[in-house]
């Protein structure tokens, strides 16, 4: 008989052994779930971040993915017009898009636009490293001085001759905001 009492106990033995490890892993999981709580910021400025991140990509999100809304608007400020000297842009027709644009400067405006996607996509990487080593408020700071260096390129386009300003600009705003 005592060989059947043991073997009616290990059954139980394990049911107890299993519920035991149980009861210890649930209270591990839920030591740690504590720390990850406990490790949090506070909910103001987690609310305060997720503000902030929003209001930014309002201001700054948007140039490369939103370049056939932008396009109109550098058409009709007289972007890239030195590429159609047959075309004269007065006040009159200045808002005119259809009429405004030639090959070459659609070529040039289009070209603009993958530059800009593609040193965007790439430079992520580089972005997320600086992110990771140096933080947000770094990363923040970069971006924010990054996007008024492309707001002043883009607003005197016309006269800075050196280099391709508006390319210059717009790829700088792009970067800013991959920054974010």
């Amino acid at each position: 008989m005592s060989t059947e009492a043991a073997s009616e106990t290990t059954p139980l033995v394990q049911q107890r052994s299993r519920q035991s490890l149980q009861s210890t892993q649930t209270t591990q999981s839920t030591q740690s779930h504590s720390y990850l709580i406990d490790q949090l910021p506070p909910l103001s400025k987690r609310i305060t971040q997720v503000t902030c991140a929003i209001i930014w990509c309002l201001f700054a999100a948007g140039p490369v993915f939103g370049f056939a809304a932008f396009k109109p608007v550098l058409i009709a400020e007289g972007v890239y017009a030195d590429k159609c000297p047959h075309i004269t842009i007065t006040d009159n027709n200045k808002g005119n898009t259809d009429g405004d644009i030639c090959v070459e400067r659609d070529l040039k405006l289009n070209l603009m636009f993958t530059l800009a996607a593609v040193i965007t996509n790439a430079t992520a990487l580089l972005v997320g490293g600086i992110l990771d080593h140096f933080g947000p408020r770094t990363t923040g700071i970069i971006g924010s001085v990054i996007l008024f260096i492309a707001s002043l390129l883009m607003s005197h386009g016309k006269d800075i001759v050196m280099f391709d300003a508006y390319l210059a600009g717009y790829i700088a705003v792009n970067i800013s905001f991959v920054d974010r």
